[in-house]
């Protein structure tokens, strides 16, 4: 076995014991491991690449990830399975890229060693990828190919790992054998099944009345104090602000309501949205695609890259927590810095000081842990943070030693995490988590376990899910009066109201102002000025 071989696993097994060994319920033990290598050869029917493809990519990930005394590889893992079927979900965009470059690399091998790849020796073999991995692209890569050697290389072995650690539905991971060769103890460790029945509380059990639009006299229709259009981070507490000071409030969220339980750490689910699999809740909604273009005059395409939680408790669901508040010259940008070429800055018309008992309030309802004045850039406060800093990493020891050696400052960053039990939610399990998932013990102080339960509780306030807003209705007057949305079913619906605030980030909330034309604002509401959607 080469050094290379040796460190590789090393790696595995102390970062395992580093990052997860605290939640570990057992070890790989050296007869599993054997048994792993002596599983036997298994039928099965491509889908996505032909044969020859399919035995190509196999052989890669053997080598990429090889079986040797120290434990079970890629074969056993069944690597090429996950990454067959990928190819026809949600990396399908792949497809075309593994079939060209799969064709060069075979004309590489051809031109060098006399054969393709999956006919070579095992030598052979290894000596055509450290020619990748030493030259870059090594000579006889064929000089017209559609990608560099190396970079096919790394889109392979990327893909090895996820097929070698992913969830084992998903093809990879036969047996949990990827799980196994870290100590990692899956998905019971984290209480998925059963469910994390004993939290489902977080979210009280309401029966929401149904609302039906009315088609009588306009005197006669029903009216609520507010519409709030969003319950993520600036929705939630306004529902929750306005329901606890009396006013009847209907909350509209274009995404369902789904509860913690109905979740799950699945890292392919969440960085990949197209893998819609019945068992695996999807947390980004991308029912409208995101379309993008570098000018007026181009033709939009359609790309993803807004990762936007659409259900309700909107974003703050899968965001890493980070909680800074601004600082004071934040506010004064342009009397501070000037004006920038193709933007339009401006000053904000209050001060640092103007919301500072806000974000207190906020840090204590919403619940914040870090260190004050940790931080000597921070802008000053008047109250510590309502919980300590979760504890730090083995990875956050060593960016401080790295920070420290540079003469930075290190602290511990303020996050929307209970450090302990705060707001009847458990302390962070440092399960490892935090980042793009939603959390399923309501450890992160996501809206949907601070700000809407408590809305909800006052009997104020309706959460309509589900519900798509495709217009702000105004009055004659040009008075902001309702909205028109759609139900799950596409079904058309007016509900009118005292007073219509958007919370629907920065992207939707635009795109719903300009979508809100009428005789009095042509150019839709808000945009006297033109800049609705610009400057983004």
């Amino acid at each position: 076995m080469t050094s290379k071989q040796l460190s590789r696993r090393s790696f595995l097994s102390n970062t395992a014991r580093a990052t997860g060994g605290v939640i570990t319920l057992g070890v790989l033990s050296r007869r599993g491991v054997l048994d792993a290598q002596e599983a036997t050869p298994f039928e099965y029917a491509w889908q996505n690449l032909d044969a020859h493809q399919g035995r190509t990519v196999d052989a890669l990930t053997r080598m990429i990830m090889p079986s040797d005394d120290n434990g079970p590889g890629a074969a056993e893992a069944r690597v090429i399975v996950y990454i067959d079927r990928a190819l026809g979900a949600h990396r399908s965009d792949y497809r075309e890229t593994y079939a060209t470059g799969l064709a060069d690399f075979d004309l590489y091998c051809q031109g060098t060693l006399k054969s393709n790849f999956v006919d070579l020796t095992a030598r052979n073999q290894r000596r055509a990828l450290m020619g990748i991995d030493r030259r870059g692209t090594p000579k006889g890569w064929p000089q017209d190919a559609s990608m560099g050697a190396r970079d096919f290389l790394r889109m392979v072995a990327t893909h090895t790992m996820e097929g070698m650690f992913c969830d084992p539905s998903y093809g990879g991971n036969f047996r949990e054998t990827g799980w196994k060769l870290i100590r990692f103890p899956g998905r019971a460790a984290f209480g998925y099944d059963p469910p994390f029945s004993e939290f489902d509380m977080t979210i009280p059990e309401i029966e929401y009345p149904e609302w039906k639009p009315y088609d009588g006299p306009m005197k006669s229709r029903i009216i609520v104090d507010v519409i709030i259009i969003g319950t993520g981070a600036a929705g939630a507490v306004l529902a929750k602000e306005l329901s606890t000071k009396g006013l009847k409030v209907v909350a509209m969220e274009m995404g369902s309501f789904l509860k913690t339980r109905h979740f799950d750490q699945d890292e392919l689910q969440a960085m990949h949205p197209a893998n819609n699999l019945q068992d695996h809740p999807n947390i980004y909604r991308h029912d409208q695609p995101n379309t993008y273009r570098q000018a007026a005059n181009e033709q939009a395409v359609t790309d993803h890259g807004i990762h936007m939680q659409s259900t309700v408790g909107g974003s703050t669901l899968h965001y890493t927590g980070i909680s800074w508040r601004l600082h004071e010259n934040d506010f004064k940008e342009r009397s501070l810095f000037g004006d920038l070429d193709g933007a339009d800055v401006q000053d904000w018309p209050i001060d640092y000081w103007d919301l500072e008992h806000y974000y207190e309030k906020a840090e204590y309802e919403i619940g914040i842990s870090g260190l004050a004045g940790a931080n000597p850039f921070d802008p000053p406060r008047r109250r510590p943070y309502p919980m300590p800093p979760v504890p730090r990493t083995s990875s956050g020891a060593l960016a401080d030693m790295a920070a420290q050696k540079l003469g930075w400052h290190s602290y511990p960053a303020p996050l929307a995490i209970n450090s302990k039990e705060y707001g009847g939610r458990p302390a962070v399990m440092n399960c490892g988590f935090c980042e793009s998932y939603v959390c399923t013990i309501g450890a992160r102080s996501s809206m949907l376990v601070t700000m809407i339960p408590q809305a909800l509780r006052t009997g104020n306030c309706q959460i309509r899910a589900d519900s798509c807003v495709r217009e702000i209705v105004v009055d004659e007057d040009g008075r902001a009066e309702g909205v028109v949305y759609l139900d799950k079913d596409m079904q058309e619906h007016r509900l009118e109201a005292r007073a219509v605030i958007v919370c629907c980030n920065g992207v939707h909330t635009p795109r719903l102002l300009l979508m809100s034309k009428s005789n009095l604002f042509p150019d839709g509401l808000a945009n006297s000025s033109g800049k609705v959607g610009k400057h983004l």
